[in-house]
């Protein structure tokens, strides 16, 4: 007959089912909450991220790139003198193989804007720029503390401190607000490398603000003469396709279609597993069936009974261990047992005759028959206990 499927397994797949469905359409309809990584990242179309900087970039026709490497390698294959590096808002702690790697590569004529705690990445000592992790913390703005080319057309920037201050070096410019709380300009060698305290000048939500899109025209320069490489190493989009995917849904998808695959192995293995009955206590004991079986006997006073049940028991045990035919007559039986396991023969041929004589006996006395089934064991006890040691 087909098996039929239990009605409690069809319960926990459609459950499960369900529940797969129900998490799926919420990681795709929910947003997932924002994150360090993607303030000011290129890929991030939310309000901190700037993917409007990266297309507004590339429709006025900048040469713009993505680098998803570190400093010390990406700036030592750039070329200095046709790039601006940019490292806005990094999330991840620069090395000190990164901080000479750039302060190369602007030596040697590249231009290096950093945002936040991207301040540290041209200091050699500590980490100058530190997060900042207030609850008062508000957008600000920073009027232009000197006239250059870097502050044509913007008066003013509105920022939100991403870090307290910037030490540039031996000797730095203050563009944006004051003792260098705002903007600095850091000549190194031919090249310069601009801080900003906080990158809203290029994030979604506010490069279309007076004065934003602007100042950041003003630090690339025109079109064609420099190519633009943003940083998204340092958001933690490093290469590797657990990279492309760790802020995607596709991992609390593959979550609970695993879920899923350990349920339906669960049911499968219920229904295909082997068939295990369960065990039954005994409700009495083990001296509770002799006690038992020895009264009937007495009832029924048949003694000779459990002589002749003991006798059959301690003859096969012999012929059994002796290799010897079932049929092997008393007197071979007894003097095989005494050549190979010691016994004396003349009290094993007494001891299978008497206890032929007592099994065929009606009404056999109780205490004879005792003895004998005590005589019968101790000989039992004697071969088991010798072929244990043979063995």
């Amino acid at each position: 007959m087909p098996r039929t499927i239990r009605t409690g397994d069809v319960g926990i797949l459609i459950a499960a089912a369900a529940a797969m469905v129900v998490f799926m359409t919420a990681s795709f309809l929910l947003e997932p909450p924002a994150n360090d990584r993607a303030r000011a990242s290129s890929y991030s179309n939310t309000a901190d991220g700037a993917k409007a900087a990266w297309l507004l970039l590339e429709r006025l026709g900048y040469r713009v790139e993505r680098s998803s490497e570190p400093a010390v390698v990406a700036a030592g294959r750039l070329d200095p003198a046709r790039t601006v590096y940019i490292i806005a808002s990094p999330a991840l702690k620069r090395s000190a193989q990164d901080v000479r790697a750039l302060r190369r590569f602007v030596e040697a004529g590249g231009v290096l804007l950093t945002t936040g705690k991207g301040g540290d990445f041209v200091q050699e000592k500590g980490d100058a720029a530190m997060a900042l992790k207030l609850p008062d913390q508000k957008l600000q703005t920073y009027p232009a503390a000197i006239v250059s080319p870097l502050t044509r057309g913007v008066a003013s920037v509105q920022m939100l401190p991403e870090a307290y201050v910037f030490s540039g070096g031996t000797w730095s410019l203050t563009l944006y607000g004051e003792a260098s709380t705002g903007a600095t300009l850091t000549p190194l060698g031919t090249g310069r490398a601009i801080w900003l305290i906080g990158s809203s000048p290029f994030l979604n939500d506010a490069i279309a603000k007076p004065g934003h899109v602007d100042l950041l025209l003003n630090i690339l320069g025109p079109p064609g003469v420099r190519t633009v490489v943003w940083d998204e190493y340092y958001h933690g989009y490093g290469r590797g396709f657990g990279s492309f995917v760790r802020d995607t849904p596709l991992p609390a998808a593959f979550g609970h279609l695993a879920l899923l695959a350990v349920l339906a192995l669960f049911t499968f293995s219920r229904r295909r597993g082997p068939i295990v009955a369960a065990p039954v206590d005994s409700r009495a004991s083990a001296m509770e069936f002799v006690d038992a079986v020895g009264g009937l006997y007495r009832k029924a006073r048949a003694a000779s009974g459990a002589v002749e049940i003991v006798r059959g028991r301690v003859r096969r045990l012999l012929v059994t261990h002796l290799h010897l035919p079932s049929g092997t007559p008393d007197d071979v039986v007894a003097r095989a047992a005494a050549a190979r396991y010691g016994l004396d023969e003349e009290d094993v041929r007494t001891l299978l005759a008497e206890s032929a004589t007592a099994a065929e006996t009606a009404n056999l006395p109780g205490p004879k028959a005792l003895a004998i089934v005590q005589r019968l064991q101790a000989t039992a006890a004697r071969v088991l206990n010798a072929s244990a040691r043979a063995d």
